[in-house]
């Protein structure tokens, strides 16, 4: 196995102006389509320079951040291995592909040793990757002892690039009850070699200008009309694909409309077997038909805005939405 290229960045400008050249870790994971909140569309506008990326501000964002050391002291504590911080700006480039590269969440060297591969301990030592979450699903995989999807590709491309056979999992869970997990990994070389071709098409994409199949995720949408944020009066004669996307859209919203009608119907159903009640109980299965009152409000033209600051009136001024509506029209005027 080749030895990875080693970086250390003096600040986070720096660290995240190399992130640009390249896929790092949670690119990756995008990359390969198992981004939860951000679609290959969106990482390719972004590194392609055709938009700013967005900033991560959620909370499971600051939660994972802010558990990364706790979870490495209780990862030591429960191993007996020891664990290092490699540096929250330093990069592991791939050997033989400087566009990929990884920052791990610690490295940690076993004394004992006796239950790994053959390899020799390096002095990097084995990628500790800390997760924590409370989505059911990824819950329950966890605590089976394996890795979501996300999580196992992440992983392996670390061992991959600082050339390891093994890394490990520390895990804190936010379910019915809060728990803590660790276990090793081994390296999975049928799933590395599926990843790296579609890690080099997603790469050559972003230099040739190229994206990505164009998929129906809100963070695509978002990434378009970023791009496009205004309309310019201008008509564009589209491709003669459109033609297979104008029945494709009839079908699904008549699709939509058929199921939507089912639903509002067996609603309406059940809210007349309802009636006053404020639940509806069969066996296990509950119902609840509350009543819920919003409070009254008042809107007015910005031109009484001065006349409610002078007299003092407690108001809220919302600034106006600015969006774009794609519908089909039956002509252009």
């Amino acid at each position: 196995m080749a030895t990875a290229k080693r970086i250390e960045f003096p600040d986070r400008e720096s660290w995240l102006a190399h992130r640009k050249t390249g896929l790092g870790g949670s690119d990756i994971i995008i990359a390969l389509g198992y981004g939860k909140w951000k679609s290959p569309y969106a990482l390719w506008a972004e590194k392609s320079s055709k938009v700013e990326p967005e900033p991560v501000e959620s909370v499971a964002a600051w939660l994972g951040h802010v558990m990364e050391p706790p979870m490495a002291d209780w990862f030591q504590q429960e191993t007996g291995r020891f664990v290092k911080d490699p540096g929250e700006f330093t990069i592991y480039t791939h050997p033989d592909r400087p566009h990929l590269f990884v920052t791990p969440d610690r490295l940690y060297n076993d004394p004992s040793g006796s239950s790994f591969c053959k390899h020799a301990l390096r002095d990097d030592g084995y990628p500790l990757s800390i997760k924590t979450t409370g989505d059911p699903e990824a819950i329950e995989i966890w605590e089976s002892g394996e890795a979501t999807a996300a999580g196992g590709a992440q992983i392996n491309m670390e061992m991959e690039i600082l050339g390891k056979c093994h890394g490990a999992f520390a895990v804190m869970t936010f379910g019915w009850q809060k728990e803590r997990l660790w276990f090793d990994v081994e390296r999975n070389d049928a799933m590395i070699a599926d990843m790296m071709p579609k890690l080099d098409e997603f790469w050559e994409r972003v230099q040739n200008g190229d994206p990505p199949p164009v998929d129906g995720s809100e963070s695509t949408q978002r990434t378009i009309y970023r791009m496009h944020p205004d309309d310019s009066g201008a008509v564009v004669e589209l491709p003669s694909e459109v033609v297979k996307l104008k029945y494709t859209w009839q079908m699904a919203a008549d699709a939509i409309a058929r199921h939507t009608e089912i639903l509002d119907t067996t609603k309406n159903q059940i809210r007349h077997m309802i009636g006053d009640a404020t639940f509806g109980r069969y066996g296990d299965t509950i119902w609840s038909n509350r009543t819920i009152q919003n409070k009254d409000s008042v809107k007015v033209d910005l031109d009484a805005v001065e006349w409610l600051e002078e007299y003092g009136v407690p108001h809220e001024v919302k600034p106006g939405a600015k969006y774009r509506k794609l519908i089909p029209v039956k002509s252009i005027g």
